[in-house]
């Protein structure tokens, strides 16, 4: 879930927050992908070497969440917009999240754009409230699902930061991961990273979709894999 960091409501992290801890991960689950998917609280995607995993992200509390609502200005509650690709894999999550957030008090109208106006309007034009969206890497690193989407120097529309993330301590965690040569120390650095996007609620991972395959079952050597590579040399009978 990613919010509007730059204007809108969502400036006010209370609201981050609130959202944050509305969110039942494994309901959202079952929802949005019939449970072909597995919870994420770190902001890095699951597959990196980097990823910490056992990270615990702020804890689910419908009380507490509501409370933020309130202290954020709103005792009656507010109307946000959620604007999201107008495919399944988008709208069928944003309808759980609408269910689950109406619970606070923050009342999401869902409005689906076709693909090409969502990268115009919301993505480079950074004209959205708050929206859904997926992240995939094409190098198996913590740093290409991070700094261009994290980094300060990507925000006002001069790269990929489309939620306009402005944080000193998360640039420099991230340059220092980019530059490092010591793995130890990388994971170090992504992790406080992590708590960053985790205690400012910066956005909010969700889950990661689970790659299946079927094979005959005399077929050996099958087994799916997340990059969909699929080598006829590694199979045999």
């Amino acid at each position: 879930v990613a919010f509007n960091n730059v204007k809108g409501v969502f400036t006010d992290k209370r609201l981050r927050e609130a959202v944050a801890r509305a969110i039942d991960r494994e309901e959202l689950i079952l929802g949005a992908v019939n449970g072909m998917a597995t919870p994420v609280e770190a902001g890095l995607v699951p597959i990196t070497p980097q990823y910490p995993h056992g990270f615990k992200g702020l804890e689910y509390d419908l009380e507490k969440a509501k409370q933020l609502v309130i202290d954020a200005g709103y005792p009656n509650g507010l109307d946000v917009t959620m604007r999201v690709i107008a495919a399944a894999n988008y709208t069928k999550p944003a309808e759980v999240l609408q269910a689950q957030l109406k619970k606070i008090g923050i009342n999401v109208k869902i409005e689906p754009m076709e693909r090409g106006t969502w990268f115009d309007v919301a993505y480079a034009g950074g004209d959205y409230e708050m929206t859904f969206y997926a992240h995939a890497i094409s190098v198996n690193d913590a740093d290409f699902c991070s700094y261009p989407f994290l980094h300060s120097s990507e925000a006002d529309g001069k790269g990929n930061n489309y939620m306009g993330i402005k944080n000193a301590e998360l640039d420099e965690c991230l340059e220092k991961a980019r530059t490092s040569q010591d793995e130890a120390e990388r994971k170090a650095y992504y992790l406080r990273a992590c708590e960053i996007i985790r205690d400012e609620s910066l956005f909010v991972p969700c889950y990661t979709g689970r790659r299946t395959m079927a094979a005959v079952k005399e077929l050996k050597g099958v087994q799916a894999d997340p990059w969909m590579r699929y080598y006829k040399y590694n199979y045999s009978w």
